[in-house]
């Protein structure tokens, strides 16, 4: 009764009582685990999945806090085996099939995400969800028109399902649909009670307004949706400076001898690329151009190096950093977050080559801002923003003091408006040969899981650079803080 009430804490608080007498109750111990993993008592819910995996019991109840304990580490495999056992027993598990395609989505396997989006869809109860998932992972596939087929028929049917809203605006598709868009602007009574679906309706209004030039109400919009998402995703500014930080400390410290010494380039051959920045620099259409070359294949925003990395760190380098063979192709790695490991990257990867992509900061800092990105929410703090912008930018520096001939900068205004000359000296730095393709990236047919996606499908455009002359009083903090600076 108490779990189906969501309190947890006197529901824990019962089943201890019930425990101390009957300590073989294993059900019950599995519920008590979900519960402790529901109040964030993670080393409890271990406990107990170890003392329960020890005897090799088996029960969906206990499935599932594994399956629920293994994704919040990320240990997929894990996650995947018993996710699908509950899935293969009942469809009460079948929120579990949100994490699977999250999970595939992660991986790039948008098949895998498909199949799993496509039985989500069977239940009622997630019908619209799953609709969403399917509108992206077409959008992805570059099958833009089923993307727009999916949305439009979604937020027709079900005009109240406000997580859709951003995706339909984003899609321009409030222009052909003008009762929606009327519907999304006028109803007041959608705004009533924010609350975290609400996110979606104040992104989308924003950019109505911006697509109107509407930039008092545009502006207005923003700023509530921006304030509406830190209170519940908070900003992760704190953690990835402190980590930042941290791994900048210990290059210093690991390679003391050297850090004040120019390193030139000790293999001509390139194997990997790495192309490092802020999220919304510009860096998914320089991916897309590059893979253009037929010598290149893109990982995409994949984790892998950094994975590989911080197990070697952790191992205190006591065996040799081994990482994923390039083959015949050239691994192209869009993680724009390895610019806090390009110190190790160039240390222990001779044949890699760092690509910076930059952007004028105030352009990039309200990109951020007004793009609702999922995983980076520092991107809702002009501040925070402004400030690991400037962090970055200075990490970034430091490591082109030492390893200058391994590190390009390209900026992104250069690609908008000076394209073949910027590119031919991309190329010419990377050492490959030039084809005109690299001005015809639209062409390619790829999979793009970013907020770019749609952009890159397109051929090279101007319109948003500058757009930040239109924000100047959303901006004042950032013009501030770039202003002052802040110290290496």
């Amino acid at each position: 009764m108490y779990l189906r009430e969501r309190k947890y804490i006197i529901a824990e608080i019962f089943l201890k009582k019930y425990l101390f007498s009957f300590q073989n109750d294993f059900l019950a111990k599995s519920y008590l685990g979900i519960i402790q993993f529901t109040l964030g008592k993670v080393s409890d819910c271990k406990r107990i999945i170890d003392e329960l995996d020890n005897i090799r019991y088996e029960n969906l109840r206990f499935n599932l806090l594994k399956a629920e304990y293994y994704f919040s580490l990320e240990e997929i495999n894990l996650f995947k085996i018993n996710a699908e056992k509950c899935l293969s027993v009942s469809n009460k598990f079948n929120f579990l099939y949100e994490k699977l395609i999250s999970n595939s989505l992660k991986e790039r396997d948008l098949n895998n995400a498909e199949y799993y989006a496509k039985r989500l869809k069977k239940d009622k109860k997630f019908f619209s969800n799953a609709i969403l998932q399917l509108s992206y992972i077409n959008l992805y596939k570059g099958n833009i028109p089923l993307a727009k087929e999916y949305i439009t028929n979604l937020i027709s049917k079900f005009p109240n399902f406000y997580q859709g809203y951003f995706l339909f605006v984003s899609l321009s598709l409030h222009k052909k649909h003008p009762k929606i868009k009327n519907f999304i602007l006028n109803n007041n009574e959608i705004l009533s009670k924010l609350n975290k679906e609400k996110i979606s309706v104040l992104f989308a209004r924003s950019k109505i307004y911006k697509d109107e030039k509407n930039y008092y109400l545009n502006s207005k919009y923003l700023r509530m949706a921006n304030n509406l998402k830190l209170k519940y995703f908070p900003s992760n500014y704190n953690f990835l400076i402190e980590q930042s930080a941290y791994i900048l400390l210990n290059f210093k410290f690991f390679y003391k001898d050297q850090v004040n010494v120019q390193k030139k380039i000790t293999s001509s051959k390139i194997e990997y690329i790495f192309i490092v920045g802020l999220p919304r620099c510009g860096s998914t259409l320089l991916e897309k151009i590059l893979s253009v070359n037929r010598t290149i294949t893109s990982i995409g925003e994949s984790p892998e190096f950094e994975g590989q990395l911080l197990n070697w760190l952790n191992d205190e380098k006591s065996k040799e950093f081994q990482y994923r063979s390039s083959g015949k192709k050239i691994i192209l790695d869009k993680n724009l977050y390895n610019f806090k490991y390009v110190g190790y990257i160039c240390k222990l990867l001779p044949t890699a080559r760092i690509i910076h992509c930059v952007r004028n900061p105030l352009d990039n800092i309200l990109s951020l801002y007004y793009s609702n990105l999922k995983e980076n929410n520092f991107s809702s703090s002009i501040e925070d923003s402004s400030n690991f912008l400037l962090h970055q930018r200075n990490v970034m520096q430091f490591y082109k003091k030492i390893f200058k001939d391994k590190i390009y900068t390209i900026n992104y205004e250069d690609i908008v408006f000076n394209s073949k000359n910027s590119l031919i000296e991309l190329i010419n730095w990377l050492e490959f040969e030039w084809i005109d393709g690299y001005l015809q990236h639209q062409k390619l047919q790829s999979i793009c899981n970013t907020a770019s996606c749609v952009q890159v499908r397109s051929p090279i455009y101007n319109t948003s650079v500058n757009q930040s002359r239109h924000y100047k009083n959303i901006l004042k903090p950032a013009i501030k803080i770039l202003n002052q600076g802040i110290p290496d």
